[in-house]
């Protein structure tokens, strides 16, 4: 199915408030889609601010359980799960937040996915996790946690209906 022949379709969007993710809003919403986004206490909508009104917007609380409700109110045909926290260089006050919204947060997004019965996800990944042209080469924490929320996709893979 291509963006063109999505009319009607919901899209959950994760990472709507940065540069690509709003731009994939912007894209989704003029080929026809609902748009759904996550969004947390903090997340400025500066960029989305004239799409405000062509968008459903769910503000995530932190739990699993809040997921699953978000989940299942926007009833998605497809997750575009572009959110994540970068750091070329990481501090140890950055360490819970690259692995809440990199690890935490995407393995709730798909836990949510799973009990709801919604099994299209486009995950995004960082170059960086290929550094130098190798299999896996993280150049620092965040393509780690990228990679290791890779790992744990697999589980879910392997598991459910994903």
């Amino acid at each position: 199915m291509t963006f063109a022949q999505s009319k009607g379709h919901n899209a959950l969007v994760t990472g709507a408030t940065g540069y690509i993710g709003s731009n994939l809003v912007k894209r989704l919403i003029a080929d026809g889609w609902n748009v759904h986004i996550i969004t947390r206490p903090c997340s400025s909508l500066n960029c989305l601010a004239k799409l405000s009104d062509k968008l459903t917007l769910h503000e995530h609380d932190g739990t699993t359980n809040d997921m699953v409700e978000i989940m299942a109110k926007a009833a998605p045909n497809t997750v575009f799960h572009l959110a994540s926290f970068f750091l070329s260089e990481h501090s140890p006050r950055d360490v819970e937040n690259l692995i809440t919204t990199n690890m935490l947060f995407s393995t709730q997004l798909i836990q949510a996915m799973v009990e709801n019965g919604i099994s299209r996800l486009v995950n995004t990944g960082t170059s960086g996790q290929y550094y130098n042209g190798d299999t896996y080469n993280p150049v620092n924490l965040y393509t780690a946690t990228k990679q290791a929320f890779e790992k744990l996709l697999e589980f879910y893979l392997t598991t459910s209906n994903l």
